[in-house]
């Protein structure tokens, strides 16, 4: 359920990312927003447009990324400040 808090700042809530092959993946609209002026813009567009992210309040905003699955998720994971890969698995 949306409480208050998330409801008031659409940078709490979740952004499904959409890879062309695979299952979306959800991440928090603040992480894609603090580490890529990408997203950021298109953060910002959706809020100004739509007064949220939310187009309901049990429908997540989605975008779709012209990636795998896998990749996104590792993009993922190193915005949350993971290191998704073992040391000395680089090539």
């Amino acid at each position: 359920m949306l409480d208050e808090t998330t409801h008031q700042n659409p940078l709490l809530q979740d952004i499904l990312l959409k890879p062309t092959s695979g299952y979306p993946i959800p991440v928090k609209a603040h992480l894609l927003y603090t580490h890529s002026t990408v997203f950021r813009d298109m953060i910002d567009i959706t809020i100004k447009s739509n007064s949220g992210l939310r187009q309901s309040p049990n429908e997540l905003r989605s975008f779709e990324i012209d990636t795998t699955e896998t990749n996104l998720a590792f993009f993922v994971q190193m915005l949350k400040g993971r290191k998704p890969w073992k040391r000395g698995s680089w090539a």
